[in-house]
């Protein structure tokens, strides 16, 4: 009886306790034939990461669990702001203000806004920028 208590506590372990941890795989995807550099910027640093895509494909992508933190954009890419230049010729911003997401110029969609992101499968979430984004951006 004894070793039979010893296996299911040692099961218990090894399964993380019993806590099923959630995972999202969080992609950034060029589904344009121009350069994109992503910027991404926190409060506590004014060096930021890029990442550049020349074309159709993904740019750069993330993997969080809620182990330690909710699971959203901002946290899985560890900003919270975002620059994105097109050919260097245009630019898009955005950033989490206060209240709300924001961006300039102003745009529906939004990079950090995990509503904004499309579900391809369980846990990978992915934002496409488009022709349309492209469009949308302000000139340099």
């Amino acid at each position: 009886m004894k070793q039979i208590a010893y296996i299911i506590i040692a099961c218990f372990f090894s399964n993380g306790c019993g806590e099923k941890v959630d995972s999202r795989k969080y992609i950034i995807d060029n589904g344009t034939a121009y350069k994109i550099k992503i910027e991404l910027y926190t409060q506590y640093s004014s060096v930021p990461r890029s990442f550049e895509k020349i074309g159709i494909g993904a740019v750069h992508t993330a993997v969080m669990d809620d182990e330690q933190y909710e699971i959203n954009a901002p946290s899985a890419f560890g900003t919270d702001s975002v620059v994105v230049t097109y050919n260097n010729l245009k630019r898009q911003v955005y950033w989490i203000s206060e209240t709300s997401f924001e961006s300039l110029p102003q745009v529906s969609r939004n990079l950090l806004n995990d509503f904004d992101y499309s579900v391809l499968e369980k846990g990978n979430y992915i934002f496409t920028f488009t022709e349309e984004d492209y469009e949308n951006a302000e000139k340099l």
